[in-house]
């Protein structure tokens, strides 16, 4: 259990490091800014900080799934309260309600938190510049 859970501890530092380097370069996100396609979990980041601001009606505008992850969490961390087989169906669950979660904000016209500007990503750009 120590080593679980001082392997994630560094891995959680490693991707704080890593997106705090893509944040002082300007980069919120990493697929949408290399796709200008935002990927199933944009919010989730913006939906924490809301709630740690004590504001949880932004917190599930900007993203409604945002508590699974914790849950997701809990049981990586403590792994023998559930069943191997409980963890693969409710991962399968999960990972189904992003999906749909994603698939109907894409849809949403006024929803600008998810959406879809290719041409605003890197590999336009830099095939636009390669083009010239």
């Amino acid at each position: 259990m120590r080593k679980k859970f001082r392997e994630f501890t560094l891995f959680i530092l490693a991707m704080i490091v890593f997106y705090s380097f893509l944040f002082f370069l300007g980069v919120t996100c990493p697929i949408k800014a290399l796709t200008g396609i935002s990927c199933p979990g944009c919010g989730m980041t913006r939906a924490w900080i809301s709630l740690l601001r004590l504001n949880p009606r932004r917190a599930f505008y900007y993203h409604p799934l945002f508590p699974l992850p914790a849950f997701v969490l809990m049981a990586y961390l403590y792994p023998n309260i559930v069943s191997y087989k409980s963890k693969k169906i409710g991962l399968g669950i999960i990972i189904g309600l992003f999906f749909i979660v994603y698939i109907w904000r894409m849809a949403d016209p006024n929803n600008t938190i998810v959406v879809f500007r290719p041409d605003q990503s890197l590999l336009y750009q830099a095939y636009q510049i390669l083009n010239k």
